[in-house]
């Protein structure tokens, strides 16, 4: 299983942007966040396959970028799913999802 966070990435971040910068830049990723974790929430959210797709292809290269590796290959997984409009898949592998998006920004929050 892969971490929630990727050290190599946020290595790399700090590095490229400076390590003070890493609050900031980790607070604007929460902030986008949140909102789309609580419509995930919401049931009628699940019947948008279109919404939901656009939510995850967004998610996989946005969490991959800030060191969300979990998160990022989570969100793949459910991007080719809505791309086919594989709702059995979808329907299964949500609620794991919604697990590790909450987990990812608990672990921002507290490291950030």
């Amino acid at each position: 299983m892969q971490p929630l966070l990727c050290e190599v990435t946020l290595n790399q971040l700090a590095e490229d942007i400076g390590s003070s910068m890493l609050p900031e830049l980790f607070n604007v990723f929460i902030d986008e966040n949140e909102p789309k974790l609580a419509a995930l929430n919401a049931p009628d959210t699940h019947q948008d396959m279109n919404q939901l797709r656009a939510l995850f292809h967004t998610l996989k290269s946005s969490a991959a970028s800030y060191g969300g590796l979990r998160l990022a290959v989570a969100a793949t997984e459910l991007d080719m799913a809505c791309k086919v409009n594989d709702t059995a898949t979808v329907e299964r592998l949500l609620p794991d999802f919604i697990d590790v998006y909450t987990q990812t920004l608990d672990v921002m929050k507290q490291r950030y």
